[in-house]
């Protein structure tokens, strides 16, 4: 057995003494990976220490190192070490709330040894600050001295900043702590996105030993609303808002989020939201159940009181869903707070398929209004077809020359008559066919294109039924039969309540 191996069993034997029995599955259900953001000269590592899962991460660490026995001669200590090392606890309990996020902030790893699992060392094993790397030097410009946490041009105070040193895991050993890298710890409220769901000026300026001007890195929302999405639940549970559901939703049919749809549906918006959030994060949820469980936990949150984690929630699904409105019925405030999120630009209306057929049929490639490479596709369509009618055009033209020439030349006497009759003819014959294919292709494109447009304005039309007013056909209607009774008249009045 090779020593590499001993290792990974080593380290994986040590895992329940890292985690206590019991709490494996209800770690693994809060499980989130850290987000890595790379500047020019730094490393910067998002993570939420409410989603961390320590049995996961340990066997992870371990698999990792086993991933680099064939580059590094590991002694079975140090990859044990490695798998078990945690930074300094924080001073403050406040670093470790229920919504808190941390930053670590590392120098890139220019020797960065290949371990087969890029995604644990440069995120999970990057936020304890450890690296496994060939290299066993430590320039001035690695060794961190100083970050600056702001928001446009204001610095933001974190809750904790604590200056470490890397350990690196490599040719000799599980070597001394030398270069120095930060961790800050701050509340996802300082992230908190604007009216347009956004949050784009948030910033990290770092300072080195080695240089004066600091590398200044941008956190773009993207990775921050990470951090956002693996906390509503944390959210909601500390919101102050006491409120029942806004509006009805439509069942889904996803059965964690009909376990949150039930709750919601009952009024217990906390529990909607932490029974939704987790299954949120799932790649293999259908258009539809994503939808509505995205929906559910934004309005819930907006109900609790936490508009911010509603932007989050709400502006994911339009950035996907670019013409999502509420039914016109929903409560003004929900539908004020969807209207005002930013979305990509994209067409919000329907046209009818008679409208589509004309403008297919007069302008081949362009039955559908088009932008971008919309517009680029329309082109080839038409080009095709208009090039393959003029093709058909010039060449039954040419064919009917070459015949007329083939009938004069029977009256013109030369050495060969029979031969030069014959290529005339073939000639003709030749154009008049290739006149005939390329009408058969103009057409055929032209038909197609026709067809084609009309049946992705269709689907479009369903999309936007689908996205638009969304939460009407959750409404009840309600039949109600009324005694009329005056001096002239004695009935029943019918009424229709929607």
């Amino acid at each position: 057995m090779s020593l590499g191996h001993r290792c990974a069993r080593l380290a994986v034997a040590m895992l329940p003494i890292i985690l206590p029995d019991g709490k494996a599955a209800h770690a693994q259900q809060r499980s989130a990976r850290p987000v890595l953001v790379q500047g020019a000269r730094t490393d910067i590592v998002i993570s939420v220490p409410a989603r961390a899962d320590a049995e996961s991460a340990a066997r992870r660490l371990a698999t990792l190192v086993a991933g680099c026995r064939r580059n590094l001669t590991v002694a079975p200590t140090d990859s044990a070490a490695f798998v078990t090392a945690q930074p300094e606890p924080w001073q403050s309990p406040a670093a470790t709330a229920s919504t808190v996020v941390w930053l670590s902030v590392l120098p890139p790893e220019g020797l960065q040894a290949d371990c087969g699992d890029t995604e644990t060392l440069t995120g999970l094993a990057a936020s304890r600050g450890l690296r496994v790397s060939f290299d066993t030097t430590v320039a001035p410009d690695r060794d961190l001295q100083r970050v600056v946490l702001k928001r446009g041009d204001i610095e933001i105070t974190p809750i904790e900043t604590q200056r470490l040193l890397i350990r690196r895991l490599g040719v000799t050993g599980f070597g001394t702590p030398r270069a120095g890298w930060f961790r800050v710890a701050i509340d996802v409220a300082e992230f908190a996105p604007n009216a347009a769901g956004t949050r784009d000026d948030i910033s990290l300026e770092v300072y080195s030993l080695g240089g004066t001007d600091p590398d200044r890195v941008r956190l773009p929302w993207t990775a921050l609303r990470e951090a956002w999405e693996s906390l509503y639940g944390e959210r909601a549970a500390v919101a102050r808002g006491q409120a029942t559901a806004p509006m009805r939703l439509p069942a889904p049919g996803d059965e964690a989020l009909h376990a949150a749809h039930e709750a919601y549906t009952n009024g217990d918006l906390r529990a909607a939201v932490r029974l939704a959030a987790p299954r949120l994060q799932s790649s293999n949820l259908t258009a539809a159940d994503a939808r509505q469980g995205r929906v559910q936990t934004g309005l819930a949150l907006a109900a609790l009181g936490d508009t911010a984690a509603a932007r989050a929630a709400l502006g994911k699904l339009v950035e996907r869903d670019p013409c999502f409105t509420l039914d016109p019925a929903a409560p003004p405030a929900a539908r004020a707070l969807v209207d005002g999120l930013a979305r990509p630009q994209e067409r919000c209306r329907a046209q009818s398929v008679l409208s589509t057929a004309l403008r297919a049929a007069a302008l081949p490639g362009f039955g559908r209004p088009a932008r971008g490479a919309g517009i680029v596709q329309g082109g080839l369509i038409a080009g095709l077809v208009v090039g393959g009618a003029g093709l058909a055009v010039t060449s039954k033209s040419t064919a009917r020359d070459e015949y007329a020439k083939y009938v004069a030349y029977q009256d013109v006497v030369t050495n060969e008559p029979e031969r030069g009759a014959a290529d005339l003819y073939n000639n003709a014959e030749s154009l008049r066919k290739r006149g005939q294919l390329a009408w058969t292709v103009a057409g055929a494109a032209w038909g197609a294109q026709l067809i084609y447009a009309i049946w992705s304005e269709r689907r479009h039309a369903m999309r936007l039924t689908q996205v638009q007013q969304y939460g009407r056909e959750s409404r009840t209607a309600a039949l109600e039969l009324r005694p009329q009774i005056s001096a002239s008249t004695l009935g029943l009045s019918l009424s229709l309540a929607w």
